[in-house]
């Protein structure tokens, strides 16, 4: 298979390695402990408002906006921040067993929270692992261009 996006352009995809249990969108691990987080702060939960909360984690001003109890946003940030480790290391721990990998692409919804635990984990010069743009449909529309020229 031949990628098209930009990051992809002219690369021969040898292995396109995915699991399920791990794949993102703002991943289910992630938004999980953030509904739980934002319910012992006396919070809206539902999906959209955790998925808000994640990516707009160190805005301090927001967080105050939409966390009721003001008291609970350390807590709740540290919960998120530990779902995206436990996040990170399971991707880093899928990984180890593709030790002869010489380029990693980062492509899903969570793919911005694990990036800092793959570069950290996986010794690669930086070059060699790339967050794609628009990383959370860059997949599927490879997918869809793909299917279209079959």
């Amino acid at each position: 298979m031949t990628l098209n996006m930009p990051a992809f352009e002219w690369v021969h995809v040898l292995l396109l390695h995915l699991n399920s249990g791990i794949s993102f969108p703002s991943p289910d691990l992630c938004n999980r402990a953030t509904l739980s987080a934002l319910r012992m702060a006396d919070s809206d939960t539902n999906a959209y408002v955790a998925d808000t909360v994640i990516k707009r984690i160190n805005d301090r001003e927001f967080l105050n906006q939409v966390i009721n109890d003001g008291s609970q946003i350390d807590t709740v940030v540290t919960a998120i921040n530990n779902a995206i480790k436990r996040l990170g290391d399971r991707v880093l721990n899928e990984l180890s067993d593709f030790r002869n990998v010489n380029r990693i692409w980062l492509v899903g919804g969570g793919a911005e929270l694990i990036e800092p635990y793959v570069r950290n984990g996986w010794k690669l010069p930086a070059g060699r692992i790339v967050l794609v743009s628009e990383p959370q449909t860059a997949l599927v529309q490879e997918m869809a261009l793909f299917k279209q020229e079959e």
